[in-house]
């Protein structure tokens, strides 16, 4: 198993997004909906995201298929850095990587979510926990037909 989809399939409601998509979803061109921080738990990404087809319509434009809103629920944040915010937030990927700290005398384990920027935010939020969970009925647009 790649490390990618092993990063996913270890966290909490990872594996029903690998099996959504048949792998690890890369995010390409996913947009961002929502970033809420809070000082108390969870804080929020939401993403709306979909697989393209490999199939173009009659306009050139490539179809998309299994449209899908993924919550990032991030418990005990320690750091981050965001930058540039706008009206759509398109990302050209989404990157999950491990790692450990020294937090509060003890060597902690640690989730960071990158966020690769094309058009509006950009950057990293690390938490102690990450949570996946995903809705596929309430999709901001849908492009399968």
């Amino acid at each position: 198993m790649e490390e990618r989809t092993a990063i996913f399939m270890d966290l909490t409601g990872g594996p029903e997004l690998v099996s959504w998509f048949g792998v690890a979803p890369s995010f390409h061109d996913a947009e961002i909906l929502e970033i809420c921080l809070r000082r108390s738990d969870p804080s929020l990404i939401r993403i709306h995201t979909w697989q393209a087809t490999g199939v173009t319509d009659k306009d050139g434009r490539m179809k998309l298929d299994k449209h899908v809103v993924v919550d990032f629920m991030l418990r005990g944040v320690v750091d981050l850095n965001l930058d540039g915010f706008n009206h759509q937030n398109v990302i050209n990927g989404l990157q999950i990587g491990k790692e450990t700290r020294n937090l509060w005398g003890e060597m902690t384990p640690l989730v960071k979510v990158s966020l690769d920027g094309c058009f509006g935010v950009d950057g990293w939020i690390t938490a102690c926990e990450v949570e996946i969970a995903m809705d596929t009925q309430n999709v901001p647009v849908k492009n399968d037909d």
